[in-house]
């Protein structure tokens, strides 16, 4: 199946009208996800772009360790790859799956977790806070000499 079968599949199987394909590149959104989704005709593939979103302001260090341990042996992605656009500085998530072993119903079965792993991690990343988990651990934790003082 070609790149222009699948995306016309995709598109008969949910009524979608008015699907635009330029230069190799669909845009669709799903709720509030953008997709692109890109046909690499120089190696057969079909790549799955989403924006995660902008990262934190501060402890910048954590928040990319995180990130990097996620892509370690795809564990936390799904077979997807966490990084960071250089010109938007926006964190992405990205697949590439090879065009000659997909059918519409393959195409939309990665389609569907790719989008429900961008949905995950938009939450995660929004979540992501490590200095108040750690000041929220501490504060559980007695405080050195408690209770030698008394008044």
């Amino acid at each position: 199946m070609d790149y222009n079968e699948l995306i016309a599949g995709f598109a008969a199987k949910f009524g979608v009208e008015g699907i635009v394909t330029k230069d190799g590149i669909t845009a669709l959104s799903f709720d509030d996800i953008k997709v692109e989704i890109v046909h690499n005709e120089v190696d057969g593939s079909v790549l799955l772009y989403g924006v995660v979103g902008q990262g934190p302001t501060e402890d910048i260090p954590k928040y990319n360790a995180f990130l990097l341990q996620a892509n370690f042996l795809f564990q936390g992605t799904g077979g997807a790859t966490l990084s960071q656009n250089p010109r938007t500085k926006e964190y992405v998530l990205v697949r590439a799956f090879p065009l000659e072993h997909l059918d519409t119903d393959a195409f939309i079965a990665m389609l569907e977790a790719f989008v429900n792993g961008v949905e995950r991690w938009r939450t995660l990343l929004a979540n992501f806070n490590p200095v108040r988990e750690e000041a929220d651990a501490m504060e559980q934790e007695p405080l050195p000499f408690s209770g030698i003082i008394r008044g």
